[in-house]
């Protein structure tokens, strides 16, 4: 499956493959992952959930919201499985940036999941959708 990595400490988005499991979705990110959001093509974002929590933490932003660590764009969910990412990462270097500025003394609040499989996570992103948690796309849009 095609997907595209963000990886902030190498200052570098390339497109990749993998699986679809569980596991090759860890080790894409490097740890355990964490569901970010969904751009409008139903592109969805996976993120290191303990990125912040790194030695030394890298940042990258997409629409003005801030990730820590590695991220993975992958496609839409196609019933339990997760497809190929639509977008192009010459797309995905237009929206993202790095080097943010953050204060790394804030007080650092996690929400983070810990999924057991794939359709775990797809079925935590479903119920995300429908709540309207999920996008982290300019002015609310879907």
């Amino acid at each position: 499956m095609r997907a595209i990595k963000i990886d902030p400490q190498h200052r570098s988005i390339f497109l990749c493959k993998t699986s679809g499991s569980l596991s090759s979705l860890q080790a894409a990110v490097g740890g355990d992952i964490e569901f970010a959001g969904e751009l409008n093509t139903g592109d969805l974002l996976y993120v290191n959930s303990y990125g912040r929590l790194q030695d030394s933490p890298s940042f990258f932003t997409i629409n003005d919201k801030t990730f820590a660590g590695r991220g993975l764009l992958v496609g839409p969910e196609v019933g339990i499985h997760i497809s190929d990412v639509i977008s192009t990462a010459a797309e995905i270097k237009r929206l993202v940036g790095f080097d943010p500025k953050i204060n790394l003394e804030a007080p650092l609040h996690v929400r983070s999941r810990t999924f057991n499989s794939v359709a775990e996570a797809l079925a935590y992103i479903r119920n995300r959708r429908k709540a309207g948690r999920s996008s982290f796309n300019r002015r609310g849009r879907r």
